[in-house]
């Protein structure tokens, strides 16, 4: 199978496993093009991560983990949307990593099956099948949009005011996201939030607020929701820090991507890596 056209997007800041995660990409999203966020103060050169592989660099937005990752993610997706003709995109950090052939078909299908559906991945189940927690970044959004934000962060707390009152409308629930370190967006949600201004708001520049919880406000605000490709038995099986199960027990129960490659129980990043590439070898 040869796969779907679609599109993935990396960012990089200076990570040097960066390389071996795109070739987990193109072992198994072999049409995909990989397209590289890179916010390292010398881009790296587009020829060492090899074909099929766009760097950009990144908007010079301040060079942080919350509203600033947003933003240039946002420059990532404006520029997909205006050069590719994707069915999918695929937003992985770089530890990440794909174990598995045919998550574009899931995806795929997952959104065709729901023509709302705009964001899938970790989002209401973990990789244990429990429920996740929502209350950390309702806390947090809630402040920021709050009397809180508008003393600390007057910029981020006008934009952010705007954009919560949108989603809400569209049965936004304080907090709700998926987990960024992989997921699925709808091109076509992309461009509803292009259309809407929701992917060209400068003001969440000094943001304290998680990337993936900024996608989900926006996702809302466009009129789409957010679903599950996480839980047992799901293509994805996702963590914040380390793996959520062996690297064994992940293939064999037929998990597709998964995050994070840094740890498990003793064993490191290299030597995990290593086991997942001569899988993907052989």
């Amino acid at each position: 199978m040869l796969g779907l056209d679609g599109a993935v997007v990396i960012p990089d800041s200076g990570r040097d496993d960066l390389a071996d995660t795109i070739e987990s990409v193109r072992a198994y999203l072999p049409r995909a093009s990989i397209v590289i966020v890179d916010d390292r103060p010398e881009p790296r050169c587009p020829r060492s991560l090899g074909p099929k592989c766009v760097v950009l660099p990144a908007p010079s937005y301040p060079r942080n983990p919350y509203g600033g990752l947003w933003l240039k993610e946002c420059y990532a997706f404006r520029w997909v949307l205006a050069n590719l003709s994707a069915t999918y995109v695929l937003r992985l950090d770089s530890d990440a990593l794909l174990t598995g052939p045919g998550l574009d078909s899931v995806v795929v299908e997952r959104f065709a099956a729901d023509p709302r559906l705009g964001v899938l991945g970790s989002y209401r189940k973990g990789p244990d099948g429990r429920a996740r927690d929502f209350g950390p970044a309702a806390r947090a959004v809630l402040s920021e949009a709050g009397l809180p934000g508008l003393l600390l962060r007057p910029a981020s707390h006008r934009v952010l005011r705007k954009l919560l009152r949108a989603a809400r409308a569209n049965g936004y629930e304080p907090g709700e996201h998926a987990l960024g370190a992989v997921s699925a967006l709808r091109p076509e949600m992309l461009a509803r939030c292009q259309e809407m201004g929701w992917l060209a708001m400068p003001g969440l520049s000094d943001s304290k607020l998680g990337d993936d919880w900024l996608l989900a406000l926006a996702t809302r605000a466009a009129g789409y929701t957010l679903g599950d490709m996480d839980g047992l038995g799901g293509a994805i099986a996702l963590e914040w820090k380390g793996l959520p199960a062996a690297p064994e027990e992940l293939l064999q129960r037929g998990v597709l991507a998964t995050h994070s490659v840094r740890s498990w129980r003793g064993r490191s990043e290299a030597q995990i890596r290593s086991y997942f590439a001569e899988k993907r070898a052989g």
